[in-house]
């Protein structure tokens, strides 16, 4: 299995090589260490992490060729050196050396499409370049996992149908306990975990506390997640006038996830439907309905009819401060509700949105390539 990060572990990746590690399969993960900060080798839940330590920035490009040109060398000799039985690319940058690999060697390819619209960020010309390298090599793969039903229509209207659905759901285990209950002041607390950074609705969400706050809503915010250094400025610019009323968390663990919900009331999942946001479904959104955290979400990647569905929350039909704040003061001056729809998402998530249903499906996707 191929990543172009550190796998320090990579919750969807681990949960993979560990179903397939006790569906007999014998599993090594291929990482890059871009802050020369993790072991070199590595044993977890029977299979192993290699990682090749070489120091580059996230969203450096062209001036950290070196450095990519290092990667796929030392990913591509030992590709073709050992001559594994399957080649599994967790994303689109190792993609081509897997699939390069795999002729040369006979192996399967398997690719793991987690995102769609891959660098759609990118300026125009070059994101229709990536897509024309995934296009190609998607035809050229044995079977591409995909996490949603846009993925299939997409990836069909291109020629590839040896598609496996494999959403981004959380463990079954992850569903035991309930979100913690509204205190006796009625302090409520907002949270929003995961990466920070532009277009993610940070600055909605806050507008939302301020706006609160003013009409005399006992409210806090909870930030959690790795802050992208070019947003870092603007974010510390947004939260100044918040003071006491935010706290502000770095990057976590996965183990640390069941915390870092303990500290949410209601999560606020409003990404703004740009072309890179449209389409994903986020395991953010799964994650907080699985601890009993209602959402507040823009419908993207199909979360919509999920929540409509499930009744674990509210649907925004774009992120706004005002429709934000309308919807916190909908769930908390109904005496209950947070906590009807805290149970209702936890149900959901035992019914239909965990992973553990989906391991049946990755190994027999496994066992037709015939490897």
């Amino acid at each position: 299995m191929l990543f172009s990060r550190g796998f320090f572990p990579d919750a969807r990746g681990h949960k993979e090589a560990r179903d397939l590690v006790r569906g007999g399969y014998e599993v090594t993960i291929l990482a890059w260490d871009r802050e020369c900060r993790l072991p070199l080798r590595q044993e977890l839940d029977g299979f192993t992490i290699e990682r090749r330590q070489l120091r580059a920035l996230l969203g450096k490009g062209l001036s950290q060729l070196h450095r990519w040109l290092g990667f796929w060398f030392w990913l591509g000799s030992t590709l073709v050196r050992r001559r594994y039985d399957i080649v599994h690319a967790n994303d689109l940058d190792t993609l081509p050396i897997g699939w390069l690999a795999a002729r040369l060697t006979g192996a399967k390819l398997v690719f793991d499409a987690r995102e769609p619209n891959y660098y759609s960020y990118w300026p125009w010309h070059l994101y229709r370049l990536s897509q024309a390298l995934e296009r190609f090599l998607a035809r050229r793969s044995d079977n591409v996992i995909v996490c949603n039903h846009y993925q299939i229509g997409n990836y069909a209207g291109w020629g590839v149908h040896q598609t496996t659905l494999i959403p981004n759901y959380p463990p079954l285990a992850m569903a035991t306990k309930a979100a913690p209950a509204l205190p006796a002041n009625g302090e409520v607390t907002l949270g929003r975990i995961g990466a920070i950074y532009q277009d993610t609705g940070i600055e909605e969400i806050v507008e939302s506390v301020q706006l609160l706050l003013h009409r005399g809503r006992k409210v806090k915010l909870f930030l959690a997640g790795r802050l992208v250094d070019s947003y870092r400025g603007r974010l510390m610019e947004l939260l100044r006038p918040l003071g006491d009323e935010v706290e502000l968390r770095g990057a976590f663990t996965h183990d640390t996830i069941t915390e870092l919900y303990r500290h949410c009331h209601i999560t606020i999942p409003a990404y703004r439907p740009s072309p890179w946001f449209r389409h994903i479904t986020p395991v953010k959104f799964f994650e907080s309905i699985a601890h009993g955290v209602p959402v507040i979400a823009t419908d993207i990647g199909g979360i919509g009819d999920m929540i409509r569905e499930s009744g674990c929350g509210r649907v925004l039909p774009e992120p706004s401060a005002e429709g934000i704040a309308a919807a916190v003061e909908e769930l908390v001056s109904q005496p209950g509700l947070l906590a009807e729809m805290g149970e209702r998402g936890m149900a959901a998530v035992r019914e239909k949105y965990n992973w553990d249903i989906l391991t049946p499906r990755l190994l027999a996707m496994y066992r037709g390539l015939g490897a």
